[in-house]
């Protein structure tokens, strides 16, 4: 490609290279949540190749090995993932949890309390073949391999000390001996680490955004998270936090009022409604009879809602200028990466019925090349568009 071009694109994206990037409004979690990818910046293809030489470097034992997703995962979920298995490696036969320990404790527990105390490591795998438990566990990962397994669960399967924490924990904590019977203790287990790594994501995500959050702040959204179900897509992660931390910035403790309500089970989930639907409905009636200005002890909005820049989208894709970027901003929509996950007919409803869905796709997907890194695709389709190929 021209040097001169990538050099020239690469000056015209150089204002977003340091930003945060703003989530769109609050969605209960367990619904459809918009996400976005954030643009890929010198520091993150540093670490991003720090990341890959450790995670494809990795030498497992054949037996225990099972195939990874195909559908990639959110960077920053991938990274703690690495991180907790990293952990899980240290733990000692000298010093592990007993059967009691691994099943009442959170992942996070057990790390905290058995991680880096022994001399030795892969301590769990050790006393799995001390029980002569490895057999079993190598039918249980053929087993696992050839079953239709979501992305998460076959990313946390596929890094071997996770895989075998989710089976110790069946083995030695639920007391099955079968191989149908770890596999169900298995699939069990994965909600453990989910929960730890949500915890984990939400620190990571504070940091590396400088949100302003107390201890408290960080361990009520921790706790929320490692109780939900939460998109790990590109991208998904670092908004559904967001968005998280600007409600809970701008109700106080309402939100948290209204999920220790329902889990008293007093109130029935009407039909056709899931949890977080009617958390949203409630949430929203409080704050418009004014309950939540009164709980977060009159914080305003624009203080608790974090400042962050906007990217220019009238100086990298081509079709959208001052006045379509300006309607983008009213509704919203501040980065490439949130641009990229709106749908056309939202597109549609923000530029104006009179854009035609042709010119709607490519904008969308100017926006994704740019949101992924590839800016080499993009030049050559801007040049298409501009010669009329597109």
């Amino acid at each position: 490609m021209d040097k001169n071009r990538m050099d020239h694109f690469a000056s015209v994206l150089g204002n977003s290279t340091s930003r945060t990037k703003k989530a769109s409004s609050f969605k209960a979690f367990g619904s459809k949540t918009g996400y976005y990818r954030p643009p890929i910046r010198t520091g993150d293809l540093i670490e991003g190749a720090h990341f890959a030489n450790a995670n494809f470097g990795q030498s497992f034992p054949d037996e225990f090995y099972i195939a990874p997703s195909k559908v990639r995962l959110d960077r920053l979920a991938e990274r703690q993932l690495d991180e907790i298995a990293k952990k899980v490696g240290t733990i000692s036969d000298e010093a592990f949890p007993n059967a009691d320990q691994i099943l009442s404790s959170s992942l996070g527990e057990i790390l905290e309390q058995f991680a880096g105390k022994g001399k030795a490591e892969d301590g769990l795998v050790k006393v799995l073949k001390k029980d002569n438990k490895t057999g079993v566990l190598i039918q249980v990962a053929k087993k696992l391999n050839a079953s239709k397994l979501d992305p998460i669960t076959r990313a946390v399967l596929s890094r071997k000390n996770l895989y075998i924490y989710t089976a110790y924990r069946a083995i030695l904590g639920l007391g099955v001996s079968d191989m149908e019977g770890i596999v169900s203790g298995i699939k069990e287990s994965i909600s453990k680490v989910k929960a730890e790594l949500n915890r984990r994501l939400v620190r990571r995500v504070i940091e590396i955004r400088n949100l302003k959050a107390s201890n408290e702040l960080i361990q009520r959204i921790q706790s929320t998270l490692a109780e939900r179900e939460i998109s790990y897509a590109p991208g998904a992660v670092e908004a559904q936090i967001i968005e998280l931390y600007n409600q809970y910035k701008k109700t106080g403790n309402v939100l948290s009022m209204i999920q220790e309500f329902l889990d008293l089970d007093k109130v029935e989930i009407p039909d056709g409604m899931d949890r977080d639907e009617v958390i949203a409905k409630m949430l929203d009636f409080l704050v418009e009879i004014g309950f939540a200005e009164e709980a977060d002890g009159g914080q305003s909005e624009q203080e608790a809602q974090p400042e962050i820049p906007k990217d220019h989208f009238d100086k990298a894709i081509v079709e959208i200028g001052d006045h379509r970027e300006k309607l983008l901003y009213d509704q919203g929509v501040f980065t490439y990466g949130q641009l990229a996950n709106t749908s056309t007919a939202d597109l549609k409803k923000i530029l104006g019925a009179g854009v035609s869905d042709q010119i709607l796709e490519r904008i969308i997907g100017q926006a994704s090349l740019i949101n992924q890194g590839h800016f080499d695709r993009l030049l050559n389709l801007q040049e298409e568009m501009r010669n009329g190929g597109a």
